[in-house]
């Protein structure tokens, strides 16, 4: 197998047998390369996580792993990336389940530590307790809804409705 050109990670096997993924997602403020790196049992594993980093950093989805929230994301993402894309009426109603429902429960949730079950109890909430005015759940659409505009963040590029 050949060198690795500039920008594309490098894999190494360590000592205890493990095999090691490193790539640089950013420079800091003097320059110095901000580097990851993860583990892995099989450098085939090491492979895989390079090359889905790469393609993230590609396409704009990458998130370093950071303090950023679920907040800090969508308030970045609605407008810098689903705004040219989706019809004003869409825009508007998913900025207004973004404020009412989702920032409020996971908001302050790190990217890095939501996991599926937080989601989840997102939308158990909802069905539960979501409306505004306190008088009940959402309806079922509703929350799937909600559940496509999660999707269009983290799953897929934004949809027009």
């Amino acid at each position: 197998m050949g060198k690795r050109g500039n920008n594309d990670g490098s894999i190494r096997q360590r000592k205890d047998g493990t095999w090691e993924a490193r790539i640089t997602i950013g420079y800091a403020d003097k320059g110095k390369p901000k580097r990851i790196s993860k583990y892995f049992k099989t450098r085939k594993e090491a492979a895989a996580w390079l090359a889905e980093v790469q393609t993230q950093q590609n396409t704009g989805q990458f998130v370093q792993p950071d303090k950023m929230t679920v907040e800090g994301w969508m308030t970045e993402w609605l407008p810098a990336y689903a705004k040219p894309k989706l019809a004003v009426t869409s825009y508007d109603t998913d900025e207004g389940w973004i404020d009412c429902h989702i920032i409020p429960t996971i908001g302050k949730i790190e990217l890095q530590k939501l996991r599926p079950m937080d989601i989840q109890k997102l939308y158990a909430d909802l069905l539960d307790h979501g409306r505004n005015d306190g008088k009940g759940g959402l309806a079922n659409e509703t929350v799937r809804r909600i559940h496509n505009v999660l999707h269009g963040h983290f799953g897929r590029p934004s949809r027009k409705d």
